[in-house]
């Protein structure tokens, strides 16, 4: 905890000097208010609310989770139209995304809807966070052109920021869901949503003589098949959830490549790649530890205040320890030993999900709860710092000047679209192997759950090791 004390007052003061501390407190607005606490509120009500108030399957979770998403794959349209449409300002587009969060959220705060309304709602909160992050990395992209020495504590602080929000939503979110407020959750996300309006304004980009061939068109085919994802995510027909992620995550690759410099594309690929290959199984792993002994006999029946609130808050914790430690001894290594380190830890933080379902755990003395704070819920985000850190440092590099919302966007679009296709594979697969749990007095299927786990979080999430020959050799 000193390291992270002392570091962070180097760091700020670095900061300070080198950006202004009006920029940082915006940074700390959006990263911290909106992308950390109103996203982490989002994401961490859907579980209670799906599952408990609108009784869904593992399987219709994860659909509505796909969907819900699904902006963040679409952030290259939002980027483009920042920097090629002059009748938009980024001013502009930030407000009306920002009153759409707003509405939605007071709606979901209000009413009690369908799930196909309660879906779109917190589609249109998603869309808010979306275009305030695409805004923002275009805005910090600038900045570190800019200051170019300062972009490891500039991205340091933006993680900072994002982990102590998560901290402060996950908290909420659990405590609110255990006592069954979750109204109450969505009244803070306006709230949240209300706030970033006020957080300052976004200059409008200089006017591109030049732009770069192929952007536009890359942007809009990602768009178009993050839109045929969420029609997928909703169909029936299992072998359609399988070969249209696949077939698509080839067809935009094959695009990338035809269209982006050589170098840009290889390193788009490795990060969809890497995250098409680790198949998300957030629906089954989700409902599994969450479920009663009815359907788990014998399982960890995890309480929402545990597994929301307690694992989410060592998982924030450890995130901010985790990009102090990343700033001090990993920021300057070369990009293909971070890329290689962080694959290696993915895979080995499925060991802990593998253990407990396998109550190997229980055996040896170890309750689950202290397993289950060992894997993912505190690797995962952990992973997904040390990943985006040196990638947004990567592209500030690479991105043509005066077009960093557009190219982050789309590269930000790419990543989210393979994250998006995992998650429809994981649909996919769950269904294949069998599994399927339901809400609280329902007998339950997932025998398969363990093997399921060592294919999806293991097995094929090490094939993307070679894939990081494709990176620069250099280093932040």
């Amino acid at each position: 905890m000193l390291l992270v004390v002392s570091t962070h007052m180097t760091i700020w003061s670095r900061l300070s000097n080198a950006y202004g501390g009006r920029y940082i407190a915006f940074l700390a607005s959006i990263c911290g208010g909106l992308k950390g606490t109103t996203a982490t509120l989002l994401a961490s009500t859907m579980l209670p609310l799906f599952r408990n108030v609108l009784h869904l399957s593992n399987s219709d979770y994860q659909a509505c989770l796909t969907i819900i998403m699904l902006p963040w794959a679409m952030k290259s349209i939002f980027g483009l139209a920042v920097d090629r449409m002059r009748c938009i300002t980024p001013s502009a587009m930030f407000v009306a995304a920002a009153l759409v969060g707003t509405v939605s959220a007071a709606l979901l705060a209000t009413q009690t809807l369908a799930l196909y309304a309660t879906t779109a709602l917190a589609f249109g909160i998603s869309c808010h966070v979306a275009i305030a992050d695409v805004l923002t990395e275009g805005s910090y992209a600038r900045q570190m052109r800019r200051v170019p020495g300062g972009a490891a504590d500039l991205l340091t602080v933006v993680w900072w920021f994002l982990s102590i929000g998560s901290l402060v939503g996950t908290i909420l979110s659990g405590v609110l869901a255990e006592h069954n407020l979750t109204r109450a959750a969505f009244w803070i996300a306006c709230a949240l949503c209300a706030q970033s309006i006020m957080s300052g304004s976004f200059p409008r980009p200089v006017p591109l003589d030049n732009p770069t061939p192929g952007l536009f068109l890359l942007g809009v085919t990602v768009t178009v098949a993050a839109c045929g994802l969420g029609l997928v995510s909703l169909s029936s027909v299992p072998a359609l959830r399988l070969a249209y992620p696949l077939v698509s995550t080839g067809l935009l690759l094959a695009l990338a490549f035809a269209k982006l410099p050589k170098e840009l594309a290889m390193c788009n690929a490795y990060m969809c790649v890497s995250n098409v290959l680790y198949i998300s199984l957030a629906g089954p792993l989700d409902f599994w530890y969450t479920a009663d002994q009815t359907c788990v006999p014998g399982g960890p029946s995890f309480s929402m205040s545990y597994y929301i609130t307690f694992a989410g808050a060592v998982a924030a914790v450890s995130t901010i320890i985790g990009v102090a430690a990343f700033n001090k001894w990993i920021a300057h290594w070369q990009f293909q030993d971070m890329f290689r380190f962080t694959a290696m830890l993915r895979c080995c933080a499925a060991v802990a999900d593998i253990i407990i379902i396998n109550r190997w755990n229980l055996a040896i003395g170890i309750p689950d709860e202290i397993m289950f704070v060992c894997g993912n819920a505190v690797v995962a985000p952990i992973i997904a710092a040390m990943d985006t850190i040196p990638m947004v440092a990567l592209t500030a590099k690479l991105c043509p000047p005066n077009e960093e919302s557009t190219v982050y966007a789309l590269l930000a679009s790419f990543q989210n679209f393979g994250g998006a296709a995992a998650s429809a594979l994981g649909l996919a697969c769950a269904h294949h192997a069998g599994i399927m749990l339901k809400d609280t007095g329902h007998a339950c299927s997932f025998d398969n759950l363990a093997p399921l786990v060592v294919v999806c979080n293991m097995l094929l999430p090490m094939l993307v090791y070679p894939l990081t020959y494709w990176l620069p050799a250099g280093g932040m």
